[in-house]
């Protein structure tokens, strides 16, 4: 049997960046789900999605709220041109997830190697 070590975990959801804050909206019963702000929403039939809120206002979020995601702390603005959002977000979750912190102990050398992001991002259907 193989054994696994769980040094901490990250989370960047519509419910905001790190485990307190989304743990804190399921607790109160928050969706995370809210109209569109990325884009304007005028001529299609859904204007609501699950956004990240983000620093810039997107999503919801604003400066200074708890648990908004703050895309200068993953990377570098000349950097961000390069990437989108996505990408951003994949780089954030494992290493900016706060995951040493969790453990308490954990080295840097035991993340590396083996962490791991998931982004789910809806497809569109095939014609």
């Amino acid at each position: 049997m193989r054994r696994v070590v769980v040094t901490g975990l990250g989370l960047l959801t519509p419910l905001g960046w790190g485990v307190e804050h989304n743990w804190k909206g399921i607790l109160e019963g928050r969706s995370g789900i809210g109209p569109i702000t990325n884009f304007d929403t005028e001529g299609y039939g859904c204007t609501i999605a699950g956004e990240i809120p983000s620093v810039d206002g997107r999503g919801g979020g604003a400066p200074g709220q708890p648990g908004v995601f703050d895309h200068e702390k993953v990377m570098s603005p000349k950097d961000r041109k390069r990437v989108d959002d996505f990408i951003v977000y994949a780089i954030a979750t494992p290493a900016g997830s706060r995951r040493p912190r969790n453990s308490g102990n954990a080295p840097a050398s035991w993340l590396a190697p083996a962490s791991a992001a998931w982004v789910l991002s809806p497809t569109p259907p095939s014609s």
